[in-house]
């Protein structure tokens, strides 16, 4: 699948290395692809590249979009995403439980995409090792129908089990856990992590 990474941080990092080593075609999009920290990213990302965000965009199937809150309007905005899969692993801390999520925000800035929240409920590291004690860890999705499947499938390319939570609508309720992992790791350390498990 051409997946194309708008932001080159912790998450957007751990997820394009984890893709690139399972097949996947990762596009990473900087606004400066050809700076030292981009290329030493590529070097780890077996057959990734770099590019500016529109041109990474432009032949993706699926945008991951792994870039700070504050920048994630704009980012979307500025960006070709009609008939694209667009999956939202921002976290915005300001909202309420009875506000429109961060997710719902961006999807009205991105008119034609297909929208999922999914990647925001843990840690880099964790994305990089999902596995605790030999069990996989849970990533929750939600979104559009096309859109959440994708992002599950992308998700147990990596390790995950995943668990889907239906719509978009359901988005603030992963934004929360984001929220209470964000809250935990800073008493416990980053080396935590939430599981739904079943008796």
């Amino acid at each position: 699948m051409n997946i194309a990474i708008i932001g080159t941080g912790r998450v957007g990092s751990a997820l394009g290395e984890g893709w690139a080593a399972t097949g996947h075609r990762v596009v990473y999009g900087s606004r400066t692809p050809h700076a030292d920290r981009v290329q030493a990213l590529l070097a780890v990302s077996p057959g990734a590249s770099a590019a500016s965000p529109a041109d990474a965009v432009s032949s993706a199937e699926v945008v991951l979009l792994a870039v700070p809150f504050t920048a994630a309007e704009g980012t979307v905005t500025a960006l070709e995403l009609g008939g694209k899969i667009l999956i939202d692993a921002t976290n915005t801390f300001g909202k309420t439980p009875d506000a429109p999520s961060g997710a719902e925000d961006l999807a009205v800035h991105a008119p034609g995409a297909l929208v999922a929240k999914a990647f925001n409920v843990t840690g880099a590291d964790n994305m990089r090792d999902p596995t605790y004690g030999g069990e996989a860890l849970t990533m929750f999705v939600c979104g559009e129908a096309r859109a959440r499947g994708v992002a599950g499938d992308l998700a147990r390319d990596i390790g995950f089990e995943v668990i889907e939570v239906d719509g978009l609508e359901n988005a603030i309720w992963l934004e929360n856990v984001a929220k209470l992992w964000v809250h935990l790791s800073m008493k416990f350390g980053r080396d935590i992590a939430m599981n739904l498990i079943r008796r």
